[in-house]
């Protein structure tokens, strides 16, 4: 709120695209959840492994494929949910940054899906509760410490998601051995 309007503004019109991708996406851990907790109700661990390992592949693929098209089509996008010239520099950059994080949060929400269908909530959890306070103490530094601004803001949450995001692919692969 001390950066000021603008910045507020492009934040909100920013994170309108976030939320909208996250919404696409979000089949990543509803569609994992139950083929796994199938597999593992059929007491067929490897097929269990495969199909984390598949879910891993394609939300990576995925993000990879967002975050291009959000880093191209930034402008356009902004556009189009009504980012105005004082918002929309602001927006721009912190979509950019913030695509960097795409692959990560369809990383997150893969690993949400994997863990609950092995029927265990509480290690997303954790994980989430984790990369939010990774984020929390990086916002300050990087938006105040560094006077980065929205940019920072940006920046801060790219680091939690993939902290996240690597988190959830080493818990994975303990899984798997």
């Amino acid at each position: 709120g001390r950066l000021g309007a603008d910045a507020l503004g492009s934040l909100a019109i920013a994170l309108a695209v976030f939320t909208l991708a996250f919404a696409v996406f979000n089949f990543l851990a509803y569609g994992t959840t139950p083929m796994i907790a199938r597999a593992i109700g059929g007491d067929d661990r490897s097929a269990a492994g495969r199909i984390a390992l598949t879910a891993t592949v394609v939300g990576a693929g995925l993000g990879v494929i967002t975050a291009i098209v959000v880093a191209i089509f930034a402008t356009p996008f902004l556009e189009v949910l009504g980012a105005g010239p004082d918002t929309l520099a602001g927006a721009e950059r912190y979509l950019r940054i913030r695509a960097l994080a795409l692959p990560a949060m369809m990383l997150v929400t893969v690993g949400h899906g994997v863990f609950r269908g092995y029927q265990d909530t509480r290690t997303p959890m954790i994980v989430t509760f984790g990369l939010n306070a990774v984020n929390l103490i990086l916002d300050p530094i990087f938006i105040f410490g560094l006077d980065a601004g929205l940019a920072g803001a940006a920046w801060a949450t790219v680091v939690a998601q993939w902290f996240g995001a690597g988190w959830f692919l080493l818990l994975l692969a303990v899984r798997r051995n």
